[in-house]
């Protein structure tokens, strides 16, 4: 087919909007910002080549921004994209398989200014995997295409079903299927199904961050950083991943109105019987006692916790972690586990959806053992742990909760990827030797109580309870080199773990949704275990005063 008329769809020259509020310059490095200028250079002087090349070429072409793109590209022969993989990405959303694509990378990664700023920043610039030209090598490429002399590849995409209807987009890259917020636990199961309908003998149940599938094309971006594999380019094959699978860590929310499933209404409706017959039986064992309570709903507490001598928290771990954003170190809490899972229940229902129920890793009582609890307490025979929390400052401005699980900086988008560096820093103002730039999906940070939940489905190691000690992972960091044993370490109470954020947007997330913090490029993070304890009457504690009594 003669090729004719192009479509010029441009990556916007004006890369980085961000860098001035009200005239000030977000980036306070004036290396940062250097290099984020010299990319608009770059960026602007790769569209100006391409258009002069275009010019002297018997071709009609019309240029677009990439951001004025809204409808299905049609009456053309050929489009060519200008910036990067994620300007021909996007294009390809509004490409069926009647119109070749030519990518050229606008602005290549510099191997050696990678490496000379590597203690500063990550330096890279744009990878490129699907361009097949750059400025070096445009007109050579589009005269080869030009007089027929290659053909394009054909590279499969992804379809995607919603409630049996077709979604418009076809996925080139990867597919992620998760809770919008990325501290959250996303459940679901799934099966293989065959053309005939046959399916995989046994459904698998998932609680964790997502579930990602890619093609080919997309097995060398956020798939291999999961862990995956490189797949041959045109391979038709497409590769799943659950992304940190979880094991019965998270409390579940009763939500039963969409659920087409009985078997799934009955386990919901059955978690709701059991939660309020918990809570009146907890009300019911406090009415005896010499002690003066009252019930306050989760969802209420707004204020911090003040003129009273214990909290009591009837749900999950969840609910208690709700409540100690609203504790100091004065005020002991004690977690009842409203819920717990059945293990019979589980292995019944398996095939089924996930039965599991609650934790609660952080509860030391049920309503089996809450009146002989209440009692060890109220009696003097067991005091509280004392529990490391995480504090963290935005700008040196210390934020208002402390983490008691953990902390997770990262893109509000789940399937962005989120850029910053940190290092160590210790209390006499020197830090680690070496700046560790980052590309991933986030950093996360947790104290010993939160090695048993997210940290450890990562990859991460259990703490003891009372360890003061801090532990944090990048995620899914994307080609870490050199640096990969410095993605997931731990960091003493006199250190801290200093962030430079460079990423568009960002979000703190303290103990999962719930709380969170706003951040944006340039902002820097300063996170540390110089945070108030919370004293916690834990289930170690009870059995160690069983064997004296």
């Amino acid at each position: 087919m003669a090729i004719r008329k192009l479509l010029l769809l441009l990556k916007p020259i004006d890369l980085y909007p961000f860098l001035e509020t009200d005239g000030v310059s977000l980036i306070k490095n004036p290396q940062v910002l250097q290099y984020l200028e010299s990319r608009c250079e770059v960026h602007r002087n790769a569209i100006n080549f391409c258009q002069e090349i275009l010019s002297k070429k018997p071709v009609e072409w019309k240029p677009i921004s990439r951001n004025d793109l809204s409808h299905p590209i049609r009456d053309v022969d050929m489009v060519i994209t200008v910036g990067g993989d994620g300007t021909l990405l996007h294009a390809s959303h509004f490409i069926d398989d009647s119109v070749p694509v030519l990518g050229v990378n606008s602005d290549p990664t510099q191997a050696h200014e990678v490496e000379e700023l590597s203690d500063q920043f990550d330096a890279s610039r744009s990878t490129g995997h699907l361009c097949a030209a750059t400025v070096e090598n445009f007109e050579q490429v589009l005269d080869d295409i030009l007089f027929g002399r290659v053909v394009p590849s054909r590279v499969s995409r992804i379809s995607v079903k919603l409630n049996s209807e077709p979604l418009l987009s076809h996925a080139l890259n990867d597919v992620l299927i998760a809770h919008p917020c990325p501290a959250a636990v996303s459940k679901f199961s799934f099966k293989i199904k065959n053309k005939d309908g046959d399916t995989s003998p046994k459904t698998v149940n998932c609680r964790s961050s997502g579930l990602r599938v890619c093609t080919a094309a997309g097995s060398t971006a956020a798939m291999l950083s999961a862990g995956g594999y490189v797949m041959p380019m045109l391979s038709p094959d497409l590769q799943r991943n659950l992304l940190k699978q979880l094991e019965g860590l998270m409390e579940e929310k009763m939500v039963s109105r969409s659920s087409k499933n009985p078997q799934v209404l009955q386990y919901l409706e059955s978690r709701c019987e059991v939660h309020r017959n918990a809570i009146n039986f907890c009300q019911e064992i406090l009415s005896k006692k010499p002690v003066e309570w009252k019930p306050i709903s989760r969802n209420d507490l707004s204020h911090p916790i003040r003129d009273v001598d214990m909290v009591i928290t009837v749900g999950g771990d969840g609910t208690l972690l709700h409540a100690s954003h609203f504790i100091d170190d004065s005020v002991p809490v004690l977690g009842v586990n409203s819920d717990p899972t059945q293990a019979h229940e589980v292995e019944e229902l398996s095939d089924q959806f996930d039965a599991s129920r609650s934790t609660g890793h952080l509860c030391a009582a049920t309503v089996e053992n809450f009146e002989q609890v209440l009692d060890d307490i109220l009696f003097g025979r067991v005091v509280p742990s004392r529990v490391s929390r995480i504090s963290v400052k935005l700008n040196s401005e210390p934020l208002l909760s402390h983490a008691l699980n953990d902390v997770l900086i990262a893109h509000p988008c789940p399937a962005a990827v989120s850029k910053f560096s940190f290092k160590i820093k210790n209390k006499d103002g020197d830090t680690s030797p070496k700046t560790v730039n980052c590309r991933s999906s986030g950093l996360r940070v947790c104290t010993a109580a939160g090695s048993t939940a997210a940290m450890l489905s990562a990859g991460g190691y259990v703490m003891p309870m009372l360890s003061p000690d801090l532990q944090f992972m990048v995620r899914e960091p994307i080609s870490p080199g050199s640096t990969l044993a410095q993605m997931h370490s731990a960091f003493k109470p006199g250190q801290s773990l200093d962030v430079n954020w460079y990423s568009d947007h960002g979000t703190i997330y303290i103990d999962g949704c719930q709380v969170n913090y706003n951040v944006q490029l340039g902002d820097t993070i300063e996170i540390s275990s110089h945070a108030p304890v919370l004293n916690v009457f834990l289930s170690q504690g009870f059995t160690q005063i069983r064997s004296r009594y």
